[in-house]
C-alpha cells in the first residue's frame, strides 16, 4: 500500500511461473479509492487503470570457488575464498560462512553459521577454537533472494594433523637446494676468526622460489598457457598490475577470466562475453566488478548509476570484432575502465576521496571539493563513452563505409564516358 496524497493506491499482479531468467511482462492492475472516513455510503466511486511492468527473474550465483584456511591460531581463524564463477546476471550482495565442529570421538556437530560479510570482501576470520571442523561458502546477489549453493566443504585438521601433513609434504626443490649450504656448514668445525664480515653475493631468491620482476610473455610461454589467457595477460602486463600476469585485475586473476569466459554457457542472456575477443571480455567482466563494488562504496547512490551508465556503454561495443586496428582502442577502452576502478577504491569508506569529501572543511572548501568531485565522475564517463564511440564509428565505417567507397569506385569505373556535343557554328 503507497500513499498518494489523501488517497491511498493498491496495486496488485498475477504471479509469474519460474522460468529461465527473462523480462516478463504481466498486467497489474492499480486503483485509486477515497478513505472511508472522507466519504458517504452511496460513493462508490473509484479510478482504475492497466499498466504493464516487466519482471527481471535472475537466478542465483553458483558457488564460490577454493575456500582455503589462510592463518590459524589457538584461538581463531582466517578463511578465504574466490568468487563464483557465475554471478547470476547482476552484482554480488553477500557471503555467508557456516562452520561445524569435529569432536575427538569423531562424533560431527551442527552447522552453525559463522559470519555474513559484504562482497567486496572475500575474508573472514572468526575468533572461536575450532579444535576439529569443516567449514564452507555460498553467495547471495542482489536481483535473487535465492543464495548459491555451498561451495566444496573445507576440513580443518588439528593441529596434530597439521604439522603430521606438514612433515609428510616434500619440499620444493628450491627449498632443499637452499638447506644444502646450511646442513654443509652445521657439521663443519668453527674457526674463531677477528675482522668484520660484510655480504658481497647473496641468493635469497632460493628461499622464496620467487624473482622480484613482473611475470609476463616468458612466463605465458613456459606455462603454456592458451591464446585466451596470454591474450588477457598482454595486458595485465601493458596496466603495470603488480606481479605482472600472476596479480589481479579489476579483482580478478587471467584464470579466473578465462573460467568466465570459457564457461559462458552458464552464464544465460550474456552473449558478451567471446572466447576470440579477450579484451572485449575483460572489459564487460570489469563492468561486472565495478557494479558489484559500486554497491559497496560510501556513496552508492552516485557510483550505481555511473557503474550501470559505464556497463551499459561497454554492452554497446561488445559486437565490435577484435581485430588489429580495434585492439589499440579497446586498449584505451580499458585503461579507462582502469581509471574508474582505482577512483572506486577511493570511494571506499576507508577511502581518501571519502575522507576529504566527509571532512569537516569551510563551507567555500566543501563547495568546490564537490563541483570538482562531480567533475571528476562526468570526466570518467565521458572517457570511456569516448573510446567506445571510437569503436562504434570505426565499426560503422567498416560495415558501411567501405562498401560505399567501393561501389562508387565500381561504377566510376563502368560508368560510360560521354563527349559533349560541340558548340553550335554560324554558318
Amino acid at each position: 500500500m503507497h500513499a498518494y496524497g489523501e488517497l491511498p493506491i493498491r496495486i496488485e499482479w498475477s504471479s509469474l511461473r519460474r522460468g529461465k531468467r527473462s523480462g516478463r511482462r504481466s498486467i497489474v492492475s492499480l486503483s485509486m479509492n477515497a478513505p472511508a472516513s472522507s466519504r458517504s455510503a452511496a460513493d462508490t466511486s473509484s479510478i482504475e487503470w492497466r499498466c504493464g511492468v516487466t519482471v527481471h527473474q535472475f537466478p542465483p550465483p553458483t558457488a564460490p570457488q577454493r575456500l582455503v584456511v589462510h592463518s590459524r591460531t589457538q584461538t581463531a581463524i582466517t578463511l578465504v575464498w574466490e568468487m563464483p564463477r557465475s554471478w547470476g546476471g547482476c552484482a554480488l550482495h553477500s557471503y555467508e560462512v557456516e562452520m561445524r565442529r569435529i569432536k575427538g570421538s569423531g562424533a560431527v556437530g551442527e552447522w552453525y553459521q559463522a559470519g555474513v560479510v559484504s562482497a567486496t570482501h572475500r575474508t573472514l576470520t572468526k575468533y572461536d577454537k575450532l579444535f576439529k571442523g569443516e567449514c564452507r561458502v555460498r553467495a547471495t546477489n542482489v536481483g535473487s533472494l535465492v543464495p548459491s549453493a555451498w561451495s566444496d566443504v573445507l576440513a580443518v585438521l588439528s593441529e596434530k594433523e597439521e604439522k603430521a601433513a606438514a612433515v609428510a609434504r616434500p619440499k620444493s626443490a628450491a627449498a632443499q637446494q637452499a638447506s644444502r649450504p646450511l646442513a654443509a656448514a652445521r657439521g663443519a668445525e668453527g674457526v674463531a676468526e677477528a675482522g668484520a664480515a660484510v655480504i658481497d653475493d647473496d641468493d635469497l631468491s632460493l628461499f622464496v622460489d620467487l624473482r622480484h620482476s613482473m611475470k609476463g610473455d616468458e612466463y605465458m610461454r613456459a606455462h603454456g598457457w592458451s591464446e585466451l589467457a596470454r591474450g588477457v595477460g598482454a595486458f595485465f602486463v601493458e596496466a603495470g598490475v603488480q606481479d605482472g600476469v600472476c596479480g589481479k585485475l579489476f579483482d580478478l586473476r587471467v584464470a579466473q577470466v578465462e573460467g568466465l569466459i570459457d564457461g559462458q554457457a552458464e552464464l544465460e542472456g550474456h552473449g558478451q562475453l567471446d572466447a576470440h575477443k579477450p579484451l572485449i571480455s575483460l572489459a564487460v567482466l570489469a563492468c561486472w566488478t565495478l557494479q558489484t563494488l559500486a554497491h559497496h562504496t560510501a556513496q552508492p547512490e552516485e557510483w550505481i548509476p555511473l557503474a550501470n551508465a559505464i556497463s551499459g556503454i561497454v554492452r554497446l561495443v561488445a559486437p565490435v570484432p577484435e581485430d588489429a586496428v580495434t585492439r589499440s582502442m579497446i586498449r584505451a577502452l580499458l585503461h579507462s575502465l582502469v581509471d574508474v576502478r582505482e577512483t572506486l577504491r577511493q570511494c571506499e569508506p576507508d577511502g581518501v576521496v571519502t575522507a576529504h569529501l566527509g571532512a569537516k572543511y569551510e563551507k567555500p572548501l566543501r563547495q568546490l571539493l564537490k563541483r570538482e568531485w562531480s567533475a571528476r565522475q562526468q570526466a570518467l564517463r565521458d572517457a570511456v563513452a569516448t573510446r567506445a564511440a571510437a569503436l562504434l564509428l570505426y565499426q560503422e565505417y567498416r560495415e558501411h563505409g567501405i562498401a560505399k567507397e567501393v561501389a562508387a569506385a565500381g561504377a566510376n569505373v563502368h560508368r560510360p564516358q560521354t563527349r559533349s556535343a560541340p558548340p553550335p557554328t554560324d554558318e
